[in-house]
């Protein structure tokens, strides 16, 4: 099988450098061939020389490395136009497209889990993990838009594969059909806030099918280190409303 992965990026470089290391041993383990996709959007620091650095020592297979200017015209990263770029960068023949934010984790269990439960669930379209902090006393789930929960007091609601009507982007698993159909994209309307709502629902929209949850395996959600300089702020203040306005219907008709 074969896994294209996708990590948009913006400074944070050492952190990206060890999610980056984390996961290709973690895809080795699990013996997925596998190409990495990087968009550096305009980091101010060396993320870019480092990258390339890192990933010249990696021969056996194929990675990209581009640089957009986003930033010049918007306070915070393009996320929307960074994602779209990676979907349009899955190659033909990979299995899965795996999306990961540059300060999550990951291991060769949870990422054989993600694999297994979208290979042999046909009603989903997207799997993604149980996330916790890295001294694991806090389960990250403000997907959920419950906070931060201590591991000890999960609800039991999310002690079990679930359903949920949308994700972040911090790690998520789709199948390789769908992340090359052109009709599955963000709205690049939502340059940050939102712009994870938007694919999940588009997705869920387009495929009729399921977004699902797995806390069978976890991956370390370091602290937002993908988010430090540049995306404190909300560059796009009504995006909340916006999103709420395009996809309303069709949560309701869809009974979400």
């Amino acid at each position: 099988m074969k896994l294209s992965i996708g990590m948009p990026v913006h400074n944070a470089v050492d952190c990206t450098l060890r999610a980056l290391d984390k996961l290709i041993w973690a895809c080795k383990q699990n013996g997925l061939e596998i190409e990495v996709h990087v968009i550096d959007d305009n980091s101010s620091n060396e993320t870019h020389e480092r990258l390339i650095e890192r990933l010249r020592l990696i021969e056996d297979f194929p990675w990209e490395i581009v640089t957009t200017q986003s930033l010049i015209d918007n306070p915070a990263p393009n996320l929307a136009f960074n994602v779209n770029w990676l979907l349009d960068h899955v190659s033909a023949d990979a299995d899965f497209y795996l999306n990961l934010e540059t300060d999550v984790f990951v291991n060769p269990q949870v990422l054989e889990i993600m694999v297994q439960r979208i290979r042999d669930t046909p009603d989903v379209c997207m799997v993604f993990p149980k996330q916790v902090t890295p001294n694991r006393e806090f389960a990250d789930f403000h997907f959920c838009q419950r906070g931060y929960i201590p591991v000890g007091e999960m609800p039991d609601d999310l002690a079990y594969d679930r359903y949920f009507n949308w994700t972040h982007f911090g790690c998520i698993l789709v199948r390789g059909e769908d992340a090359r159909n052109p009709e599955i994209r963000v709205d690049e309307r939502f340059k940050l806030f939102c712009a994870d709502q938007d694919y999940s629902l588009r997705l869920r929209q387009v495929t009729k099918k399921h977004i699902l949850y797995t806390p069978a395996g976890h991956v370390i959600h370091v602290g937002h280190a993908s988010s430090k300089e540049g995306t404190k702020s909300n560059p796009d203040p009504g995006c909340f409303d916006r999103i709420n306005g395009k996809w309303n219907n069709f949560m309701i008709q869809a009974g979400l």
